[in-house]
């Protein structure tokens, strides 16, 4: 319960796509903070960090909020995915729009 694949989603069909490639997301920043090589303990860590990873932090913060809400609201969080097109990327999508 550390890391939650995001399957791509087919916007089509209305489905995930379990055979395509998934982004990992952490889902515990308290995990992320322990193993992260940069070893952030301070607000001025992350803050210190390059913009790419501090959007990959961001999107790790946005994919626990959802996994919570998602599992608050009675609905399965695992089936989170991700859409993307050849121009443009959503980062997450709710199978069962519960949220």
């Amino acid at each position: 319960m550390s890391i939650l694949p995001a399957w791509q989603w087919d916007s089509g069909r209305k489905l995930l796509m379990a055979q395509k490639p998934c982004k990992f997301n952490f889902i515990n920043l308290a995990v992320a903070v322990a193993f992260h090589p940069n070893a952030l303990r301070m607000i001025d860590d992350f803050q210190g960090l390059e913009p790419g990873q501090r959007g990959a932090w961001t999107e790790w913060l946005v994919a626990q909020e959802i996994f919570r809400r998602t599992a608050l609201s009675g609905h399965d969080p695992e089936r989170t995915g991700f859409w993307k097109s050849k121009e443009h990327e959503i980062d997450f999508v709710i199978a069962d729009g519960s949220l």
